[in-house]
């Protein structure tokens, strides 16, 4: 089967919606049909948590995440837009010197073995823009801030679990996938609108399965 995962119930509550709750990992809902999808909570430690545990539980043959996302300076895009992930970087993982940020590989450290803050991502039969997806602790709600992750990490949305995800799929050598609905420009302008995001990742998860 596919696992969805998610951090919240109310990013996939259209796609979710007549579907039972058939499981429980670490507390948060598994609900059924196919494919599965799995509320993990915000961030990158419930997310890996329950990835995890999920991947260990079931026979998944792609993990699949999902969400809302800001987007980051120099994409071109608008709210309502649909992003599939093409990699997925820990945005903020690393080491801040006097020459500015490096990531896991400046400290010589891999994340998992042959990769460091940078996971590849598997395509989806989804209309969207493609790029990369960075994942971050902290919210882009400056422009200065906003600009930097840009640059990090060569991606055009951020999120707060994508790398996570992609990164435990790896330990498991299961594929990984990601798509996004645009809710928000990360910056100062950020002009969040959740409902929109959602509903334009409503519209690419029943493209694939539905």
């Amino acid at each position: 089967m596919e696992l969805i995962v998610t951090a919240t119930r109310d990013e996939v509550a259209d796609f979710t919606e007549g579907r039972d709750k058939v499981d429980e990992v670490l507390g948060r809902p598994v609900f059924g049909g196919e494919p599965r999808t799995l509320v993990t909570g915000v961030g990158r430690t419930n997310t890996a948590a329950c990835v995890a545990l999920a991947l260990e539980r079931y026979d998944v043959s792609r993990v699949v995440s999902c969400g809302v996302a800001g987007a980051l300076p120099g994409s071109a895009l608008e709210v309502g837009d649909v992003v599939v992930g093409t990699h997925a970087v820990h945005g903020d993982l690393g080491v801040v010197t006097p020459e500015g940020f490096g990531g896991t590989q400046h400290l010589g450290f891999e994340t998992t073995e042959g990769y460091y803050n940078s996971y590849p991502l598997g395509p989806l039969e989804v209309e969207g823009e493609e790029g990369g997806v960075a994942t971050v602790a902290t919210v882009s709600a400056t422009d200065e801030s906003a600009r930097e992750i840009a640059e990090r990490t060569d991606a055009v949305v951020e999120t707060m679990e994508t790398a996570a995800v992609a990164q435990v799929a790896r330990l498991f050598g299961v594929p990984a996938s990601a798509v996004v609905g645009v809710s928000n420009h990360a910056g100062e302008s950020r002009g969040f609108d959740f409902e929109t995001g959602a509903e334009a990742l409503h519209g690419a998860l029943t493209e694939v399965y539905v």
